[in-house]
């Protein structure tokens, strides 16, 4: 009896699809995602072996993205650290350590946020190899890389679908004129993807610096060894500046507050840019607390 429930169970893990909609569950909660893209394994042991591909998705968490990979699990391995995503025009995203990881029957399974700006660049150009750690006893880094799968047009396609509904009435759309990318908003309601996302000044890598520091890791959570990832959310103003700054998911002792402290204390941004004008945007941004 146990043997159907477990294939049922590795089947539901990596891809549910009901009424066309694909989900990617891990832990207890489920996320809406794209179809999987198959990357291939670069290993040398793994060349005639599709087992060992790695199975990457772009999953929608809340108002923000997430990347979500899927490989074999050999005696319970898991994933581990960061994941590495390489562009195919030479740029890097780096997604820091997974906000869910686990193993389920013989695949391995993990979800790792993205910002937005990272998000807006998976939309522009295709994956090209993704790195990752793998962890049973000791770590092991892999790589697979694209075979050809046009990955940009599939999470643009997602994030911001073209296709009409069939009970749509059609007879006042003109075929030849494509949908807008986005609806203007109404009385300045913040976007969650515009054509250019708002950036901190001088890019990712500087916003980073700033946040940590400028963190002043919290006495009570120090004292009760508290550490994680909290998930902040605000909006960059049309004029770049930053407001409605919140916890969407918190670790307490103090690092919450900090959190938040630091990034209302961030200098202006460069604000997103919408059909030629400045708009405000909602920002989704991971940070981590590592005891000292």
């Amino acid at each position: 009896m146990k043997k159907p429930l477990i294939i049922t169970i590795a089947v539901l893990f990596s891809i549910l699809t009901a009424n066309a909609q694909n989900l990617f569950i891990i832990g207890e909660k489920s996320y809406p995602c794209t179809e999987a893209m198959k990357l291939e394994s670069n290993s040398d042991d793994h060349d005639d072996d599709d087992r060992y591909d790695l199975e990457l998705f772009i999953a929608k968490g809340g108002n923000s993205g997430a990347v979500a990979v899927s490989t074999r699990s050999i005696y319970g391995s898991a994933f581990t650290g960061k994941l590495n995503i390489y562009l195919e025009d030479g740029s890097v995203l780096i997604c820091n350590d997974s906000y869910a990881s686990e193993q389920v029957d013989d695949r391995a399974l993990a979800l790792y946020y993205l910002t937005n700006e990272q998000l807006n660049a998976l939309q522009q150009n295709n994956i090209h190899t993704v790195k990752y750690t793998i962890e049973l006893i000791g770590e092991q880094k892999y790589s697979a890389s694209n075979p050809g799968i046009n990955t940009s047009v599939i999470i643009s396609e997602f994030f911001n679908p073209t296709g009409k509904s069939s009970n749509i009435d059609e007879t006042n759309n003109s075929p030849d004129e494509p949908p807008p990318l986005l609806e203007e908003p109404v009385e300045e309601k913040p976007f969650a993807y515009v054509e250019q996302m708002p950036t901190f000044p001088d890019g990712q890598e500087a916003m980073y610096i700033y946040i940590y520091s400028s963190i002043e890791y919290p006495e009570k959570a120090k004292q009760n060894g508290i550490s994680g990832h909290i998930i902040v959310q605000f909006v960059v103003s049309k004029d770049g500046s930053i407001r409605d700054a919140k916890v969407v998911r918190g670790i307490g002792g103090g690092c919450n507050e900090e959190a938040l402290r630091v990034v209302n204390s961030m200098p202006k941004w460069n604000p997103g840019m919408h059909n030629g004008r400045y708009v405000p945007v909602t920002f989704t941004l991971p940070i981590k607390f590592v005891l000292p």
